[in-house]
């Protein structure tokens, strides 16, 4: 009887010293998972902008200043914008 309850101790103790090594071992590795997921959807969040600004062609209009105060004289406030992606005044440069 002694014996089996001194075997019961001894397992718990075992449990008591192996189980926190488990929890923060299962935390350290969702931590690093959790930082991996992160930087992933930064950087899906960074092609998708990207991809939306090239959409955009007030660069190559012949009304683009490319002056900080006035980027374009006939859409002020939808200059370099994405409302600028469909604009009906945008004629092509020519160089």
């Amino acid at each position: 009887m002694l014996n089996a309850i001194a075997e019961l101790a001894a397992r718990l103790i075992w449990l008591l010293r192996t189980l926190p090594n488990a929890v923060f071992a299962g935390l350290a590795w969702g931590l690093v998972l959790l930082g991996i997921w992160q930087i992933l959807a930064a950087g899906r969040d960074t092609v998708r902008r990207s991809q939306a600004m090239h959409q955009i062609p007030c660069a190559g209009c012949q009304f683009f200043t490319n002056d900080h105060r006035l980027k374009c004289p006939v859409h002020p406030q939808a200059a370099m914008t994405a409302e600028a992606v469909n604009c009906s005044d945008f004629e092509q440069a020519v160089f």
